[in-house]
């Protein structure tokens, strides 16, 4: 133990309080004593030792990971001593700590290392590994060895792996970015004979970028299948593979039987042989058959269309009798059977006749409409057994030599009433390619035109679709004429949409849905 001795004992302690006034060097700590308590400090928590002579004391200040303590009233000779062995403790301690893992600290060094000239792809999952490895040890030690190590090879070693923690997703970039450009360099050759053509660029970095999990995206017809070609016969000729291990997968027959043909053709019958060529549908059912001990039999409709089609229009006649299903599919079919997009949104006539025309926009009766809302009017009657007639001539003679006669939007003639739909906003705003002083005149002059001849009219609005509140407002309305709703029974729903040439595209998107959620793996919880 080093300690102050005589005077040093009574002044330091009055005009230095908060400093040690003994210390211990121990194997693994600095045991010090202050007044009447000890603290015991690491010496792998040390970062430093600085020594301070005096002519009469001198001091030693010790800097840790949580601070600084200091040593002082001690005579020169003492301070000395007690500096030198404490740094040939931490010299010690630090040797025999980075003894013990050296093989760790030797293998996470060399595969960091091999990331400047790397021997393959840097996967994610071997990277993550690595990563892991290396936070490992890292973690372990904080950068607090002493000077007389730095040269050390185990300190080296964990200096390497620490600035490798700090910056590591940089590092394995540019080693994929080093390996994919000598990789071309190296199978220029084979790249250039793999097929008839050689490989473009693009499917040469398809074929060396050689992730856990790549995605190739190309169009129809650009080359995909000789770029999965060219990836076996790549990963066999580098060794990566053997022929044995590898599974090409295509969905239909004839895309697995040109597979296998050309697999044959470009990179001979001893790989075709080992590598093994299969479509999904086959390889399930292998699957099954082993772990069942019997392939299982396919239902009809798992391989003819037409079958899978008439057992959805089924499945969703029978729902129809659900009331929540059928108040669902009545709202599909009311008025989102296609995308909506208004006047308002369209730049001019010929964008909004386009979009018209594409989604071929009619009413279950069959009616070509002007627009998505008033299709949505036009069904909302037809589905709640209200008797309507789309655009018929008004019932009083209107036409002039400058007009000709008066076609209300909707008339419904069992109870005297028409319907006008305005295409307007909530401020009285038409669409930018509708001249609006002239829309909003012929508004006027219909709602005169019916106050003179004393016919009932009600108004709606393109504002009140955008809003949701299109067909509840026009519910009131009517009710308040005294027009009662008698929805279609859902039994003859289906029937009605089938005439109307609604259900077919229906089950159709139904079935196209159903496979593909199918395929994504989803459940009902993701939707």
């Amino acid at each position: 133990m080093t300690r102050r001795r005589g005077l040093a004992s009574f002044l330091f302690a009055i005009i230095r309080p908060s400093d040690a006034d003994a210390a211990t060097v121990a194997p693994n700590s600095l045991r010090l004593t202050i007044a009447f308590w000890t603290r015991e400090i690491p010496l792998g928590e040390i970062d430093a030792a600085e020594l301070t002579l005096g002519r009469f004391w001198s001091s030693l200040r010790i800097r840790h990971v949580s601070g600084e303590v200091a040593i002082s009233g001690l005579s020169r000779a003492d301070a000395t001593a007690l500096a030198a062995s404490l740094e040939d403790a931490r010299v010690d301690w630090w040797r025999k700590a980075l003894a013990a893992p050296v093989v760790t600290l030797r293998s996470v060094h060399e595969r960091i290392a091999q990331l400047a000239e790397p021997h393959g792809y840097v996967t994610r999952s071997a990277f993550r590994d690595l990563e892991h490895d290396a936070q490992d040890v890292a973690r372990n030690f904080v950068s607090l060895w002493p000077d007389a190590l730095s040269k050390a090879p185990e300190v080296q070693m964990l200096k390497s792996i620490r600035e490798f923690v700090m910056d590591s997703r940089t590092l394995r970039s540019k080693a994929n970015k080093t390996f994919v450009k000598n990789e071309l360099a190296r199978s220029r050759a084979f790249f250039d004979r793999v097929e008839a053509h050689p490989l473009t660029d693009e499917q040469r970095r398809a074929v060396v970028v050689d992730e856990d999990r790549n995605m190739v995206v190309a169009a129809a017809g650009s080359g995909k299948t000789s770029v999965i070609v060219a990836k076996a016969g790549w990963l066999v000729h580098r060794g990566y593979r053997r022929p044995s291990e590898l599974l090409l997968l295509a969905f239909a027959r004839n895309a697995r039987d040109e597979l296998n043909d050309r697999i044959r053709g470009r990179l001979g019958d001893e790989v075709a042989h080992g590598v093994t060529v299969r479509t999904f549908h086959s390889l399930g059912m292998s699957i099954i058959g082993k772990a069942e001990g019997r392939r299982p039999a396919l239902a009809r409709e798992a391989e003819d269309r037409r079958a899978l089609l008439n057992l959805v229009k089924g499945f969703v006649g029978e729902l129809l009798a659900d009331r929540d299903f059928s108040k669902i599919l009545r709202k599909w079919f009311q008025s989102q059977f296609a995308p909506y997009r208004s006047k308002h949104q369209c730049r001019n006539w010929g964008e909004y006749w386009e979009y018209l025309q594409r989604y071929d926009i009619r009413s279950l009766k069959g009616e070509k409409v002007k627009s998505m809302e008033e299709c949505e009017i036009a069904n909302f009657l037809y589905l709640r057994g209200v008797p309507y007639e789309y655009e018929a001539a008004y019932e009083h003679d209107t036409a002039t030599a400058e007009k000709r006669q008066y076609r209300p939007d909707f008339h419904l003639p069992e109870a005297g009433i028409y319907i006008e739909h305005f295409g307007v906003d909530a401020k009285w705003r038409t669409a930018p390619f509708v001249e609006q002083r002239q829309y909003l005149k012929e508004m006027e002059w219909k709602r005169r035109t019916h106050k003179e001849y004393g016919t009932v009219l009600i108004e709606t609005f393109s504002h009140e679709f955008r809003s949701g509140k299109l067909i509840g407002n026009l519910t009131s309305k009517l009710s308040a004429h005294g027009v009662s709703l008698s929805p279609i029974p859902s039994e003859d729903v289906f029937a009605v949409l089938e005439r109307a040439g609604r259900v077919e595209p229906f089950i159709r998107l139904v079935a196209t849905f159903l496979g593909q959620y199918k395929c994504a793996r989803r459940s009902l919880q993701d939707i």
